[in-house]
């Protein structure tokens, strides 16, 4: 009986992280858009109203590789930095409601770039890109190459395309390299990865280009993914302000604060935010000053 739940448990949890119909909608104030893409691919998100504060950022936050804005952790993390501003969420290209396919981090760029532009229409707020895993990949390249913001934190992210890997992105590249392993992702997930690879600017070879916009690398030391030299190179190669997080003990992207198939711990989400919030606004305190 035990056994059975487990597996009920898990399968639940899958098939929210990878289908955002099943996932629960979110529990503040929101309303759904979709925006065009400079390459014409539609995105979806939902944007949430927020706590409102004189002079608070609008938060974006982009998901990673095989999830949903809505997915378990990330709808957690957006309400929970809700508390500091409204916040804007999107489906990356392949991924959710989003058309288009998945290019691992590479043209995910003209998507977070996208909504920047849709926020700056709506509102004169300063904007702070928050970013995991291959999230954070098209976050530090939109910053780099196509759009100004004001702030950007990379949780999890990669620092070269072709870099040092950990077991599970090993599984996931080796998948991608089968024939049929898109195809086959597709069947499992929903998840529409394009065949072949784009050449592009890695996230660290741009890093420097972000100045004079404040950079928050955030890194777990048990990351399954990234080894930390991932995220000493992203550092390394960004230029004041800028900021390095290591979190002992933390895991991969929403697995700072989840297991797989276990509830996200919502006081966790929150230390986490509180945390990450100080230290993106004292490096834009800095960067005014």
């Amino acid at each position: 009986m035990r056994e059975t739940s487990e597996v009920l448990r898990r399968l639940l949890y899958y098939q929210r992280k990878y289908d955002p119909v099943r996932s629960p909608g979110f529990d503040l104030p929101s309303s759904p858009f979709e925006l065009l893409t400079s390459d014409g691919v539609l995105i979806s998100g939902t944007k949430l109203e927020g706590t409102r504060v004189e002079g608070a950022p609008v938060w974006l936050v982009v998901h990673g590789l095989l999830a949903n804005h809505r997915a378990p952790g990330f709808r957690e993390f957006a309400e929970s930095i809700a508390r500091y501003g409204e916040v804007w969420t999107i489906d990356l290209r392949g991924h959710g409601l989003s058309e288009g396919e998945c290019t691992l981090g590479n043209r995910e760029a003209f998507d977070v770039s996208a909504a920047v532009e849709e926020i700056r229409r709506q509102t004169q707020s300063p904007v702070v890109l928050v970013g995991f895993s291959m999230g954070a990949a098209a976050c530090m390249r939109a910053a780099a190459l196509l759009t100004e913001v004001d702030g950007v934190v990379a949780v999890s992210g990669p620092g070269e395309w072709h870099g040092d890997r950990r077991w599970a992105a090993h599984i996931t590249r080796l998948i991608w390299r089968t024939p049929g392993g898109p195809f086959f992702l597709k069947s499992l997930t929903g998840v529409r990865i394009r065949s072949g690879w784009l050449e592009s600017e890695s996230p660290a070879s741009v890093a420097g280009k972000i100045a004079p916009t404040p950079v928050l690398i955030v890194h777990g030391t048990a990351d399954q993914f990234f080894p930390m030299t991932e995220a000493e190179l992203l550092f390394g190669n960004a230029s004041e302000p800028k900021e390095f997080w290591q979190v002992e003990g933390g895991g991969h992207a929403e697995g700072f604060f989840m297991e797989p198939a276990k509830p996200v711990d919502r006081d966790r989400v929150n230390r986490f935010t509180d945390e990450l919030v100080s230290r993106i606004e004292g490096l834009r305190k800095a960067e005014d000053w």
